[in-house]
C-alpha cells in the first residue's frame, strides 16, 4: 500500500504474483479485481519459445519512458504494433 505523489494523494496498491510452470510458446489469458469492486478486461501474454540452443531466440523488445496521462500520443501507435505482434515485451 503506498500514497501516490499527485495532488489528489490516492491510496494505491501493488500486487505482485509468481507463475509457475508455465508451458513454452503458450498464451495466457487473465484478468485482475475482485467480485466486490469490479473486473478489468482481459489481458495476455505468450511465454517464449522453447529452442534447442540458447542463441536461437532474439527477443524483439519496445521501451518505453513516461507515456502520459493526459496526452498520451504514442500509446496508438503502441497499441498498434502490439496488435500486430511485433513485441515480445513491452517495457
Amino acid at each position: 500500500l503506498f500514497i501516490d505523489g499527485g495532488y489528489q494523494k490516492r491510496h494505491m496498491t501493488i500486487h505482485r504474483v509468481i507463475l509457475k510452470n508455465l508451458e513454452s510458446n503458450r498464451t495466457y489469458v487473465y484478468h485482475v479485481g475482485s467480485p466486490n469492486f469490479g473486473w478489468s478486461p482481459l489481458f495476455f501474454f505468450t511465454t517464449r519459445p522453447l529452442y534447442s540452443q540458447p542463441g536461437d531466440w532474439s527477443p524483439r523488445f519496445a521501451v518505453f519512458g513516461d507515456l502520459g496521462n493526459i496526452n498520451a500520443q504514442s500509446l496508438p501507435r503502441l497499441q498498434e504494433e502490439t496488435m500486430k505482434n511485433m513485441y515480445d515485451a513491452i517495457l
